[in-house]
C-alpha cells in the first residue's frame, strides 16, 4: 500500500520535472527567455490544473 503512491504519482510529475530541468539549463546557458516559453506554459498549466484540483477535491477530503 506505501508503494502505490510514488508509482501512481510518477506520470503526474514527469512532465514537470522535465520541464524545470530544461527551463533551468537553458537559463544557465543565458539563452533568451523566448526558448523557454514553451516549457513555462507546460508548468504553469500545470500549477493551475493542480491548485483548482486541491482547491475542489479539499472538502470532500477534509470532511469533519
Amino acid at each position: 500500500a506505501e508503494l502505490m503512491l510514488p508509482v501512481l504519482l510518477l506520470p503526474f510529475m514527469v512532465p514537470p520535472l522535465i520541464g524545470a530541468v530544461q527551463v533551468t539549463s537553458r537559463l544557465l546557458d543565458a539563452r533568451p527567455l523566448s526558448e523557454m516559453l514553451g516549457w513555462l506554459r507546460l508548468l504553469a498549466l500545470y500549477d493551475v490544473v493542480f491548485v483548482t484540483l486541491c482547491t475542489m477535491a479539499f472538502a470532500a477530503v477534509v470532511d469533519e
